[in-house]
This record gives structure tokens, C-alpha cells and sequence, in this order.
């Protein structure tokens, strides 16, 4: 048995070096196709594999050519293949996060998710204010947790996104949802960088319009998008809005489209073949789904 253990063993710390003999591009074409947590486990074999494992290059094509996984939350979480529909033997959520009545997963960006602790359950930071909700980056498979220092203006009925302005250096985007500025007074915009660990005030940045709230945003291509509704208008008609973190402003992207009857309904904004945005809508009465599609985010007009 001993024996058998140390071949499987040798033969494993061998893989490394036979792929490294490849040409370059077929290395990382191996890479490509393995999936990360077998890439993961094989990092530290030897330096010159650790050094390509790492490379920022090739992480980042591996992100955009990895198929999307689940993750999914009732009483309790798993991660879900979609192609294999296997679901993960073990939870790889942290225990801070296994309680989804006190967590909401806000989106992702790159594989990260940030989440946010509704209640005060779990000591981070001093001072600690019970109504001071706690934000922290998780990355699923690492399963590692970073913790957000929070500003002082962070509270329960903030916005959040992520996104960057250079692919790996992270940002977070604080905003007021505005109906509550009678609770929380003058908010202003933040932007916290992971990479300093400290947050900053937009002072050029105002928020006049009404986040849906039942439609969580989504992040696509290192920009954040949202439907919201204008703030003064008596019919207020939905629209998309994006916010670009390079140039750290907020922009009208596009009008949503008409819901398919008007009882009200669910909507769901997502991003479709990397570069697009879908708007899933569901009449509550009929249970009519609709789903729209944006043309690329990149063309001068974008219509859904």
C-alpha cells in the first residue's frame, strides 16, 4: 500500500515537469482546460509551475474560458457544476456565511463574491454598531475570506458593487439608497481599493434615482449595472444604470423594457456572453417570464 501511494505520489510530482517540456502555448492550453482546483492543488510542485499558475495573464484567460458554476442557497449551500450537476461533497462556505437568513451574496466579479452580513452575529472590527451591516470578499475556491474595514457611512440600506478599473486590482462602490435619506441623512459616494485597504469619497458623485432593490445588480467586464427608477418622478419608468470604474462615474445605459403585464413582477438583471446584459421579467400574476437581451455594452447606443 505504502508503495502504491509513493508511485501515485511520484507520478504527480512528475505532471509538472512534463508539461513544462511542452511548447508554451501548449501549456497553457492544458492549463485551460483543467479545472482550478486540481490547478490549485498542484501549485507548489515545483517554482517554474507555481510561476505560470500565477501569472496574471494566464489566470485571467483561464477565468474567461472556465464555464460558470451555481452556487446555490436554501437551508443550506453548495456549489453546483452545471454541466456535471454534481454539487460539492463538503460546504466551501466559511462558517460566518452558512446561515443564509443573515447573509446575502450581493454579486461577483472574476469568481470573487462579495457578501454582506445583515446582522451583527460575528465580531470583526471595534467600534461594532448593530446596525452597521459587515462586507467581505469571498473567493469560493480558495475559500478565502477578506473582511472590509467599514467607513463610517456604511450602513443597512447601502448599494454595493465591484468591479476595477485594471483586471485584479478590485474595487467596491458604497451608495445611499436614496428613499432613506430622511434615516441616514447626507450620504456620500465611496469606493473602497482593496489594494490600499481604505476607502474614498466621490465628491463629483450624486445619486438622484431609486435602486430596485428585489433586482440584485451585476458586474460585467469590471463595470456595474442595475436597474433603478428616476427619484422625483410620479411614473417612474425603469431604466438600466451602469457605473464605469475607470472614470468613477454613473451613466444611463438604457430604458428597460415594458414588464409583461403591469401587476408587477420579478426581474432578474444578468450578463449574457460576456460582454451583453439580460433582463429576465416574470408577471406575478400570469407567471409570464419574459427575457430581453442588450446588444454589446461596448457600441455607443446599447438598446435591450
Amino acid at each position: 500500500m505504502a508503495s502504491k501511494l509513493a508511485s501515485m505520489a511520484s507520478k504527480r510530482s512528475s505532471m509538472p515537469s512534463r508539461l513544462l517540456s511542452l511548447p508554451e502555448e501548449l501549456q497553457h492550453e492544458v492549463i485551460y482546460r483543467t479545472p482550478v482546483e486540481a490547478l490549485i492543488q498542484s501549485a507548489t510542485l515545483c517554482k517554474r509551475w507555481t510561476a505560470l499558475l500565477t501569472n496574471k495573464k494566464v489566470i485571467h484567460t483561464h477565468l474567461d474560458r472556465s464555464a460558470e458554476r451555481f452556487i446555490r442557497t436554501v437551508d443550506t449551500v453548495n456549489v453546483v457544476d452545471p454541466v456535471t450537476r454534481i454539487c460539492s461533497s463538503t460546504s466551501p462556505v466559511p462558517r460566518e456565511f452558512q446561515d443564509p437568513n443573515n447573509t446575502d451574496a450581493l454579486l461577483h466579479c472574476d469568481g470573487l463574491m462579495l457578501c454582506r452580513l445583515r446582522g451583527c452575529h460575528v465580531k470583526r472590527f471595534e467600534p461594532e454598531d448593530p446596525r452597521r451591516p459587515q462586507i467581505a470578499i469571498w473567493n469560493p475556491v480558495l475559500r478565502k475570506v477578506k473582511w472590509i474595514m467599514p467607513s463610517d457611512c456604511v450602513s443597512a440600506y447601502n448599494n454595493f458593487g465591484l468591479g476595477y478599473k485594471n483586471r485584479g486590482d478590485y474595487l467596491i462602490l458604497r451608495f445611499p439608497q436614496i428613499q432613506y435619506k430622511f434615516v441616514e441623512g447626507e450620504n456620500p459616494v465611496e469606493i473602497y481599493e482593496l489594494k490600499n485597504e481604505s476607502w474614498r469619497t466621490l465628491e463629483h458623485v450624486k445619486v438622484d434615482w431609486v435602486v430596485d432593490r428585489s433586482c440584485q445588480g451585476v458586474s460585467v467586464l469590471g463595470n456595474m449595472y442595475w436597474v433603478v427608477a428616476p427619484e422625483k418622478k410620479k411614473k417612474r419608468k425603469s431604466y438600466i444604470l451602469g457605473f464605469n470604474f475607470t472614470v468613477e462615474t454613473f451613466n444611463d445605459v438604457c430604458l428597460c423594457p415594458p414588464p409583461p403585464l403591469s401587476c408587477g413582477g420579478d426581474r432578474y438583471l444578468s450578463c449574457y456572453s460576456k460582454d451583453r446584459l439580460s433582463l429576465l421579467q416574470e408577471d406575478t400574476k400570469s407567471r409570464k417570464i419574459e427575457v430581453w437581451l442588450s446588444n454589446n455594452l461596448a457600441d455607443a447606443i446599447v438598446l435591450c
